[in-house]
């Protein structure tokens, strides 16, 4: 029998995600989940095959493994942190790593979230739902206050030309 919560979320899921993890059975496990629960996936082995996804997907959140030969997840977060494409990407890590240490250090590199190992179905899914709707609030707020910005604009040069043709029109004393 199917989780209620499960069957809640596959109605308003949605979202495009990466998962990066060395691990092909966590891969598969958290693909099968997440597409279960109307989520677009695609995974990456690596830190280094990660990026290139990214520009190609343009996913709303990545999950992301700390523990990976080459580009770790501490590396590969301030990565995607760096890069203007991603500013409103929702990163988390999901690892076996339980120590504060750890925890911090990866919100600190600009991680969203941070789920330890092993976890539930339905938390994995809520977290992602709340992390892509995190995603395009920040992208829909970004918008508006790029409209406001352009306003903004068209309202000083009015502003503008009202007060230079008040000029022109002033009468001679």
């Amino acid at each position: 029998m199917p989780s209620p919560v499960l069957s809640t979320l596959e109605s308003k899921a949605g979202g495009r995600i990466l998962i990066v993890d060395d691990d092909p059975m966590n891969l598969q496990i958290v693909t099968s989940v997440l597409s279960m629960s109307g989520f677009l996936v695609d995974s990456a082995l690596d830190g280094r095959q990660a990026l290139p996804k990214m520009e190609d997907l343009q996913p709303d959140a990545v999950l992301l493994d700390l523990m990976m030969p080459g580009r770790d997840g501490f590396e590969l977060c301030r990565l995607i942190r760096v890069n203007p494409r991603f500013a409103f990407t929702s990163v988390i890590i999901v690892t076996g790593l339980q120590d504060i240490d750890a925890r911090q250090r990866g919100l600190q590199c600009g991680a969203t979230d941070y789920i330890c190992k092993p976890w539930k179905p339905e938390d994995l899914v809520l977290r992602v739902r709340n992390a892509v709707e995190m995603k395009r609030a920040a992208e829909e707020l970004d918008l508006a206050y790029r409209e406001i910005d352009k306003l903004r604009d068209q309202v000083r040069e009015l502003r503008e030309k009202v007060e230079e043709d008040g000029r022109r029109l002033a009468l001679p004393n």
